[in-house]
């Protein structure tokens, strides 16, 4: 946690059964540690960001490695196994731009349910803003501001008479740019009220005055979003290509908002110009985010944790099986309190996964093995996981991280031969990578149902 000693620092200290702090040692300490702990999966918060630590992961330290939020794209290295993203960041389609397999949520960003916000909003006048006409607003970090979102915004102020643009800058000095590109443009000095960074609670109370905030592209709105939305600000953003030019994309569409979301400057610019000629319909739409939002899936954490739950679960699942990583998809349903597969009987559990096998629908004939296999660990499943034709993700060599990374044979996989009887007595066969995986002077060959986790086999 970067060695930060603070209030969030201390709930999740609480809420652990083992809490290490590690961030002042050197990465081949925190490796050495993390063996001897055991661990079963480790997320990289960080990426390529200030402070970050991937030197520990190119070491390897657990079996399943993946990559969460602190970096906005793939980490473009074999040694993450994943990456947790959604359907919004990453369309279908689109996997083969990232080295990881794709973990896609429901809901990608946590959140949680409640957030500290000063028990008053500081009136119009309190903001120096005009009494009258609609308030535009950009929050987002002033870096993000490039010269042509910066016209956009001045053509949809020239389009809405009567509006105004409140900006956010992080010192005086970054207002005062901010003042004079905007003049340089044409824009009215009175029309540009530049206001200041607050304490948290202050900032949230400040988001109830605006009308709509418009975000930045095509490096998007992330946290700023959802701290809008909780306050019952609208959020219009543009969404790009990329992962980064995504994120407030994903995290309007899971708070039911899609038609906040644009794909073009043209359709931001008519939409943010209808919605400043409406303001019936903005006010509107402010009091729809404060009926909506306290319910909305974007702040259940009791949902998120069990959705990421679900994925971690399953890819721990293949792991444990000696199978590659495969892109997953959890689904709004897994996060429901209703019976999972697992109360079923298992030789009904084994009659459908069967069946799905046969029927050629791999992932999901996998995913009902694993699931039995955790119901019942002293069954001894030979997991020929595939339909008789080769699964293209299963071959899938995915290289080598360097020679300080354990989990990849030189010379390539080996591969055996498998067999599931089916219901019916037809044998299905196929040809699947051994289950293997190497460690510094340690090799765990074969894995088998009822073990412990592949991280018992880590050097101690």
């Amino acid at each position: 946690l970067g060695g930060k000693a603070d209030a969030l620092t201390e709930r999740v200290r609480r809420a652990c059964d083992r809490f290490i702090d590690m961030s002042t040692q050197a990465d081949p300490a925190v490796v050495e540690a993390a063996r001897r702990e055991a661990l079963d999966i480790a997320i990289d918060l960080s990426g390529h960001t200030l402070g970050s630590r991937t030197g520990i992961f190119a070491r390897r330290v657990a079996p399943v490695q993946a990559s969460y939020i602190g970096y906005l794209g793939t980490m473009g290295s074999p040694c993450y196994d994943y990456l947790l993203a959604d359907a919004t960041l990453v369309p279908p389609g689109e996997e083969g731009h990232f080295a990881e397999k794709l973990a896609r949520l429901p809901v990608y960003q946590a959140n949680p349910a409640q957030r500290d916000m000063a028990p008053q909003a500081p009136t119009r006048a309190e903001l120096k803003l005009p009494e009258q006409g609609v308030v535009f607003c950009v929050i987002n970090n002033t870096y993000k501001i490039l010269p042509e979102t910066f016209a956009r915004w001045w053509r949809i102020l020239q389009q809405v008479p009567g509006s105004v643009l409140y900006l956010v800058a992080e010192t005086v000095d970054a207002g005062e740019q901010l003042r004079e590109n905007a003049c340089s443009l044409g824009v009215e000095a009175s029309r540009i009220i530049i206001g200041r960074r607050l304490r948290y609670a202050e900032y949230m109370a400040r988001l109830q005055v605006p009308d709509l905030l418009l975000d930045t592209s095509p490096y998007t709105a992330g946290t700023t979003a959802s701290d809008a939305l909780w306050a019952g600000l609208p959020v219009l953003t543009l969404r790009g290509r990329s992962f980064a030019s995504r994120m407030a994309a994903s995290v309007l569409n899971a708070a039911g908002l899609q038609e906040l979301v644009t794909d073009t400057p043209e359709a931001f610019e008519a939409t943010a110009v209808a919605l400043g000629r409406d303001p019936q319909r903005l006010q509107a739409l402010k009091e729809r985010l404060r009926q909506e939002m306290p319910r909305s899936p974007l702040f259940d954490p009791a949902r998120f944790t069990r959705t990421l739950e679900s994925a971690l679960q399953r890819m721990f699942d293949r792991a444990l099986q000696g199978l590659p990583p495969r892109h997953l998809t959890v689904t709004a349903e897994d996060a429901e309190d209703a019976a999972p597969p697992a109360a079923q009987p298992p030789a009904l559990q084994l009659q459908q996964a069967l069946a799905r096998h046969q029927a050629g629908d791999v992932d999901a004939a996998e995913d009902a093995y694993l699931a039995l296999l955790r119901q019942e660990p002293h069954l001894r499943l030979p997991l020929g996981l595939g339909a008789p034709a080769q699964r293209s993700d299963q071959s899938d060599s995915r290289g080598s991280c360097g020679d300080s990374c354990g989990r990849h044979r030189p010379g390539g996989e080996r591969t055996e031969q498998q067999h599931i009887p089916s219901a019916d007595g037809v044998v299905i066969h196929r040809k699947r990578p051994a289950p293997s995986m190497t460690v510094p002077d340690r090799t765990i060959s074969e894995v088998t149902p009822g073990t412990r986790p592949l991280s018992a086999g880590w050097p101690r």
